[in-house]
């Protein structure tokens, strides 16, 4: 493909993008204008790069986006592994959300660190014994 073809294309994109920009921009102006204009060249950038996807997806036909060659298909793992492995993500992800939460929380019980006098009073006055 020559520098002009891609350039066209580059420039093709750009401009299609932008006036889908434009459009969702305004329906969000509609309710808000100042995330309007602050959504305004994040959603133009997200459009640029996703331009490939959305045009495969939605069966546009101006720019034509090129079509990514397919891998080989993967050999299919036996039942058993593909059990383990998920098994193991699941295993993996509650202790990452343990650790994440524990951690912390588990530092501040082991240091033994104490209320200030002032704020144990206060914790004391609540309590009806």
């Amino acid at each position: 493909m020559s520098f002009y073809a891609r350039f066209s294309l580059l420039l093709r994109r750009f401009a299609i993008t932008f006036l889908f920009t434009l459009m969702v921009d305004t329906g969000i102006g509609l309710v808000s204008p100042i995330a309007s204009l602050r959504l305004f060249f994040p959603l133009w950038g997200a459009l640029i790069i996703g331009w490939p996807y959305l045009s495969r997806k939605l069966g546009f036909d101006v720019p034509k986006a090129p079509v990514p060659r397919l891998p080989a298909p993967a050999q299919k793992r036996p039942l058993g592994v593909r059990m383990l492995r998920s098994v193991g993500k699941f295993g993996l992800a509650l202790f990452l959300l343990l650790v994440v939460v524990g951690g912390p929380l588990g530092v501040s019980f082991l240091s033994g660190a104490e209320l200030p006098a002032e704020l144990a009073s206060r914790h004391d006055r609540g309590r009806s014994t």
